[in-house]
């Protein structure tokens, strides 16, 4: 895959991931003004107990599966039926086993971790969600190790539409409603949406299957079982465990942060609603880059991955500065977006300027975010995903740490976490990039890059905020227009001065 291929796969996935990042900030808003911030705050205290039992089967094992099917020689080998059929058995079982896990544990977590015995039924119904997502997880890390993007698009797009539909109906039918109620009826969508999803990849696969058979004749390669289980359990293991300490985090602080505000001084009401506010409604923006990183990263890795097998190395580094150069391109302008319209984006989506402080704090760690994001997935695509799982537990760790001390100061409160997680992530950011350097060898061009990327974003603020404060004294009563007009003459000037400043880099 050369790099024009590369940036064309991004770039369908990328405009997937858009209408499926659209459509969930607007479920998300909408979901927000029925069952309010501590509504949300529910649903965010009892998803990462999903995102840690799900972790195992799900984060390792769909990118092992990438991986291997990526280096066989045909797309219709018989070595690729055996890898998904084992690779399905093994989450098949880790996944039911950690599913009946959790409905006998989930009092004792609701009492000893969390905290809250009103989370019970929460937790329970996420129950179901282990399985499918799991299973989910793994078919697509089989279509992008075949480098076939249709169906984990089309699904991405059914689970998101089934469980909006679902949701913000039911709600709508029972509204008004409680936030405990509303949280536990937008978990049982969660299930209902995944399954959806589920059942269209299954019915792709179903499809390929077919095809496989008609051309079963090509080649005949075979490999054992337990070569295959080997590679799965070597590549998945690190990757995984990196995972696991991501959601730990999540999960420490869903406990932490709240119990942590309650000591500053606030209510378990407002502990539990500003904790809703930053992880339900501020992360939502602070993860927008990832409409192209995610998309770029089960792109990269299987790609790289294929080309080192077959010592390709000058495509390996051609990739990798694409990659580095695509992160720095859309979080660089984000991040300054986030700083200057913060205040009204925060007022107009969720009518809260709280929302708009917490986006503008949380702004500054986007950057770093992006690019830790794409150097691990392009590390692991190398196979050294040791490394970035001693990176990611070294900055989690020291995340966390701060979090806790910070956090409980009445002067500081939540924004010892905006500073926390700031710090985390450039640390993890700088650990992979030495790593990086060290494996290959690339040319030191980021630093220019990265220096007219920020001069297209100083001019691309002085002319989005002179048009803005133009714009207010011409539509005073429409906000919305003012935003929108605003943030397109932002953008466009943006674009024409990355066009000036670098123009080689369109030629693909």
């Amino acid at each position: 895959m050369n790099k024009s291929h590369l940036i064309y796969r991004t770039a369908i996935l990328s405009g997937v991931n858009f209408i499926v990042r659209i459509l969930g900030f607007v479920y998300k808003i909408v979901l927000s003004k029925i069952i309010g911030a501590e509504g949300i705050g529910i649903f965010q205290m009892s998803i990462p107990v999903l995102m840690l039992f799900v972790t195992i089967p799900s984060s390792g094992i769909p990118i092992a599966v990438s991986k291997i099917i990526a280096k066989q020689p045909s797309t219709h080998s018989k070595s690729n039926q055996k890898i998904f059929n084992l690779s399905i058995l093994i989450t098949l079982i880790i996944s039911v086993s950690l599913s009946i896990l959790l409905i006998i544990t989930s009092k004792s977590i609701c009492t000893n971790i969390l905290k809250n015995q009103n989370l019970y039924l929460h937790i329970l119904f996420l129950s179901p969600a282990i399985v499918i997502i799991s299973l989910s997880s793994v078919i697509r890390g089989f279509f992008y190790g075949m480098k076939l993007i249709k169906p984990t698009s089309i699904s991405q797009i059914l689970e998101q539409v089934s469980r909006i539909i679902f949701v913000l109906g039911y709600l709508y039918y029972l509204s008004p409603i409680k936030p405990h109620l509303g949280a536990l009826i937008a978990i049982i969508g969660l299930s209902l949406g995944e399954l959806i999803g589920l059942t269209s990849l299954i019915s792709f696969y179903q499809a390929h299957k077919k095809n496989y058979l008609i051309h079963n004749f090509i080649t005949n390669i075979n490999v054992s079982s337990t070569k295959i289980l080997h590679k799965i359990i070597n590549i998945s293991t690190p990757i995984t465990i990196s995972k696991l300490i991501s959601i730990l985090l999540q999960l420490v602080n869903a406990v932490i942060i709240p119990n942590r505000l309650i000591v500053s001084g606030l209510s378990s009401k407002e502990a539990i609603s500003s904790f809703g506010r930053v992880t339900g409604m501020t992360m939502p923006f602070i993860f927008l880059p990832f409409i192209v990183i995610s998309a770029l990263a089960v792109n990269i890795i299987p790609n790289i991955s294929r080309n080192l097998q077959y010592k390709n190395y000058s495509k390996i580094k051609n990739d990798t500065n694409t990659a580095i150069k695509i992160a720095i391109l859309i979080s660089f302008p984000l991040t300054a977006i986030y700083i200057l319209f913060s205040h009204d984006i925060g007022l107009f989506l969720y009518n809260d300027e709280l929302v708009g402080i917490y986006i503008k704090s949380m702004g500054y760690s986007t950057i770093f975010l992006a690019l830790h994001h794409i150097i691990a997935s392009i590390l692991h695509g190398l196979g050294k995903q040791v490394y970035t799982t001693i990176n990611h537990a070294i900055g989690m760790s020291i995340q966390l740490l701060i979090t806790y001390i910070l956090v409980s100061n009445p002067n500081i409160r939540i924004y010892g976490f905006f500073i926390s997680f700031f710090i985390g992530n450039l640390i993890t950011f700088i650990l992979n990039a030495i790593i990086l350097r060290k494996t290959i060898k690339l040319k030191n061009t980021y630093i220019l890059f990265a220096l007219k990327v920020l001069a297209s974003t100083i001019i691309m603020i002085i002319i989005g905020n002179s048009i803005y404060i133009r714009l207010c004294t011409i539509f005073i009563n429409s906000q919305l227009l003012i935003l929108a007009l605003a943030l397109i003459c932002a953008f466009a000037t943006y674009l024409v001065c990355i066009i000036l400043f670098e123009p080689k880099l369109f030629k693909h």
